[in-house]
């Protein structure tokens, strides 16, 4: 599966591992993966935001999705 970044600069299949991350003492999110190309493919409001964002990657590739544009929030 392909995932767009949320800045719309790079485009990265799959990688093996993508997770939530918080960021800083305002509880900013970060999806993150492990991928040399994007290791940060996006940054959200809030932690809670982040996770959504992952499980939304994950429902697309379980139900057999070829890509996922990253939200802009």
């Amino acid at each position: 599966m392909k995932i767009y970044t949320q800045d719309r600069r790079t485009m990265v299949e799959l990688p093996r591992e993508v997770w939530a991350a918080q960021v800083g003492p305002d509880n900013k999110g970060l999806v993150a993966a492990t991928s040399y190309i994007a290791p940060q493919m996006g940054y959200y409001d809030t932690f809670d935001r982040a996770k959504e964002v992952v499980k939304e990657i994950f429902d697309y590739h379980r139900n057999g999705k070829n890509s996922y544009i990253m939200p802009e929030q």
